[in-house]
C-alpha cells in the first residue's frame, strides 16, 4: 500500500479499545507483500438440482484505500 492508512487506523483502534493487538485484517498481495484491504462477502453457488450450497465467504479487494483515496498498487 502506498499509504500508511492501516498502521494509523491500527493504532487508533488500540488506543480506542485498550488493546495493542487490535488491528484491521488486510489481505497481502504477493509478491511484493503490498497490503491490500478488503471487504468480505457471502455467496451460495448453485447446484444441479437447483438447491444452493451452505455460504460461502470471498473477498472483494479494494483498489484505492477507503480512508486516503490513494491507489493501493
Amino acid at each position: 500500500m502506498k499509504c500508511d492508512c492501516i498502521k494509523k487506523i491500527e493504532a487508533k483502534l488500540a488506543e480506542v479499545h485498550n488493546d495493542p493487538e487490535a488491528k484491521l485484517d488486510p489481505l497481502y498481495d504477493l509478491p511484493d507483500l503490498n497490503e491490500r484491504l478488503y471487504i468480505p462477502y457471502l455467496y451460495r453457488d448453485k447446484k444441479k438440482d437447483g438447491t444452493f450450497t451452505k455460504e460461502k465467504q470471498g473477498k472483494l479487494t479494494l483498489e484505492k484505500c477507503p480512508f486516503c483515496g490513494k491507489l493501493q498498487k
